[in-house]
């Protein structure tokens, strides 16, 4: 195959497992609100006369699991999203190296010359 058909392939998958991370996060986020819905009307069953919020020890931890389950799949499919669809340079731009580092202004040209024995600062 030739070097373009490798990259319509290549962000055509890209694109079809951004949007399917993007899909399950958003199923995921919506049946978790769905089960939050559904436990509050339980507790409210339950406790019909309740003055006091229900303890925490009685609430079910299930919605909070699946929020973030569901936020983890989003932010994960996002930017496989966007790698597929936007233009090489310009995700390249928005996901570079920052320009200052822990280990000097100069980022990896720094690591290169520590690592080699050169001046440390």
């Amino acid at each position: 195959m030739t070097k373009t058909q490798n990259e319509i392939v290549g962000r055509s998958a890209l694109g079809i497992v951004g949007l399917a991370l993007l899909f399950g996060g958003w199923k995921t986020l919506a049946k978790a609100y769905d089960i939050s819905i559904e436990n509050r009307a339980q507790i409210a069953r339950d406790h019909p006369n309740a003055a006091q919020p229900v303890p925490r020890y009685k609430r079910r931890p299930a919605p909070m699991l699946l929020y973030l389950i569901g936020g983890v799949l989003v932010l994960a499919g996002a930017p496989t999203t966007a790698a597929a669809v936007l233009p090489t340079g310009t995700f390249a731009k928005l996901i570079g190296p920052p320009p200052y580092t822990t280990l000097g202004e100069h980022g990896e040209d720094t690591v290169r010359r520590i690592l080699r024995g050169g001046r440390r600062w």
